[in-house]
């Protein structure tokens, strides 16, 4: 249907119209969805901005930096409280920029003046700070002995031509040179700073080498300080020594003697290096009953004996752990030659299943002859298996047994001893009957007993390396009573006993968990019996017995604690 109107009428075409109509009315509904989640928008920013301002208000209290605390807690260390109060928190941000040079003094108060802080120095920081240098330094120790060190006069005249020549170039430029000298410029600094107030105090104390602190609300500059430092050892010093004697003879005949021994003062140690790092205006004071050392000197000297200390404590704590088993070899008659320790370290393998090494030299390994001094013993096998592993292949050479086993603890560099003596009582003298001439008194014999020690003795000095590798000396000694011979004079007995006696002292290293063997002691026995035809007349009977080689064995292993 058509609808007519003049020349200059619209015409409405319903067809056409329709599709631009339903376009108006989707886009209407379009903004209107699009400002309902405006509106979602900016309520859910709102609450957030609610619950940020309530944060705020309600903030929780500041953490203590010490909390006390009744209930037991077990630390792998121990840590000193800092006592000191903490710079303001509002300090945060520091700015100070002075033109030229400036004396301690003027800088204390232009750091004052700064920040609103008291801001003071001690007489000790204005002192010359040669005078605190340590006497382990050649100049220093010079100066302590008298004699004032030789000045330079070449190179004060190399410095002063530089500063005028570099006068001279910066006066063509228009500008101007501080002229100090070398004292004046090394006792003033400059102020051009721009961060937090600590870093400010560190950077002033490290240019004059003081220290600062802040107690009571003042900031306080020193040179001179006083601690006390806690040493971890026992007071008294360590010895040991090992020692085998012989002699043929009372009054006359041939004499052997063979010993070892070391001292160990860790005292006197820790006092000549406190010597070393402390000036000839510091003082120290080493209490050896109680274990402190207390030092007064320069902060850079007693920093350098605080390190010192720490190391030693460090050193001197850590624990070591020797299972010592003392092994003896009744050799086989086909094996009297020795033990082979390459057939050894071949049939370890074999039954272990894993890389098991005797480290050691050639000859050692290879032959199986007498002298051997050590080997290491290494793998993969466990502890507990490579030592069962090695008793195993060493029955292939004979019977073995344990004589000795224990199991000791130390700590590094301090000497242990391990042993099991046993004392055998003898007849060492004897005086028969006689009567005295002017009396006519009889007096009965008399009997003096001896004591003759055998046994197994051993002395261990482990000394635990940066590597944690473990050096070991050992000091060895092994006797044996090989008779007990009895010799008659008339109606007096005495008795003299043989002893076979070995002493030795080696120095081996090894990783932890390895098994050190010490080698080197092997000795002939035997048990025999005889019996005369008749009493009281030495005619030869019988005599049987048996001949034995014994090798003894000793196994250290090292085992670190703490690692």
């Amino acid at each position: 249907m058509l609808w007519s109107s003049p020349a200059h009428a619209q015409t409405w075409h319903p067809r056409t119209s329709t599709p631009l109509l339903l376009l108006m009315l989707w886009g209407l509904a379009g903004c209107s969805q699009f400002n309902t989640r405006v509106s979602d928008v900016f309520e859910r920013n709102q609450d957030r901005s609610a619950q940020a301002q309530d944060t705020a208000r309600n903030l929780p209290p500041p953490l203590q930096v010490v909390v006390r605390d009744n209930h037991p807690r077990f630390t792998g260390r121990s840590l000193s409280v800092n006592e000191e109060q903490a710079l303001p928190a509002a300090l945060s941000r520091v700015t100070v920029r002075y033109p030229g040079r400036h004396s301690l003094l003027q800088v204390a108060e232009l750091i004052s003046r700064t920040v609103k802080i008291p801001v003071t120095v001690t007489p000790d920081a204005l002192m010359e700070p040669s005078r605190f240098s340590p006497v382990g330094n050649t100049a220093a120790g010079a100066t302590a002995s008298g004699t004032r060190p030789q000045v330079d006069t070449g190179a004060q005249v190399q410095r002063q031509l530089q500063r005028e020549a570099n006068a001279g170039l910066v006066s063509q430029q228009g500008g101007g040179m501080l002229n100090l000298t070398d004292e004046e410029y090394q006792n003033s600094l400059e102020l051009n700073y721009s961060g937090n107030l600590e870093g400010l105090l560190d950077l002033v104390a490290a240019r004059t080498g003081l220290y600062w602190r802040f107690s009571a609300g003042v900031i306080t500059f020193s040179r001179i300080d006083t601690q006390t430092f806690s040493i971890k050892a026992h007071p008294g010093t360590s010895k040991f020594s090992a020692e085998v004697n012989g002699t043929n003879g009372e009054s006359s005949g041939g004499t052997m003697s063979v010993s070892a021994g070391a001292e160990f003062d860790f005292w006197a140690g820790l006092e000549e290096g406190v010597k070393s790092l402390i000036s000839r205006s510091g003082r120290f004071v080493i209490d050896s009953r109680n274990g402190f050392v207390t030092v007064t000197d320069a902060i850079h000297n007693v920093r350098a004996v605080r390190k010192m200390v720490q190391r030693y404590n460090e050193l001197t704590t850590r624990q070591i752990v020797l299972n010592v088993e003392v092994l003896q070899i009744q050799l086989d008659e086909s094996k009297a030659i020795g033990i082979d320790w390459g057939a050894v370290s071949q049939r370890i393998n074999s039954m272990s299943g894993a890389q098991v090494t005797l480290q050691g030299p050639a000859s050692i390994i290879r032959s199986p002859g007498v002298g051997s001094v050590g080997l290491t013993l290494t793998g993969g096998a466990g502890q507990l298996n490579t030592g069962r592993f090695l008793i195993n292949a060493l029955e292939t050479f004979g019977k073995v047994s344990t004589a000795y086993s224990v199991s000791v603890a130390t700590t590094n560099r301090q000497p242990v001893p391990v042993g099991a003596l046993n004392n055998l009582a003898y007849v060492k003298q004897a005086s028969p009957a006689s009567v005295v001439p002017t009396s006519g008194v009889a007096t009965s014999g008399a009997l003096i007993p001896g004591t003759v020690q055998t046994g197994f003795a051993m002395t261990l000095i482990p000394t635990i390396l940066d590597s944690n590798r473990i050096m070991l000396q050992s000091s060895l000694t092994i006797s044996l009573l090989k008779s007990l011979r009895t010799f008659t004079s008339g109606t007096a007995s005495v008795q003299t006993p043989e002893v076979d006696s070995f002493t030795s002292m080696q120095r081996m290293s090894a990783s932890p968990g390895d098994t050190l063997i010490l080698l080197g002691y092997e000795h002939e026995g035997g048990d025999w019996s005889s019996a005369d035809l008749s009493q009281g007349f030495p005619i030869p009977g019988y005599r049987s017995g048996t001949r034995k080689r014994v090798s003894t064995v000793v196994l250290v292993t090292p085992v670190l604690q703490g690692i």
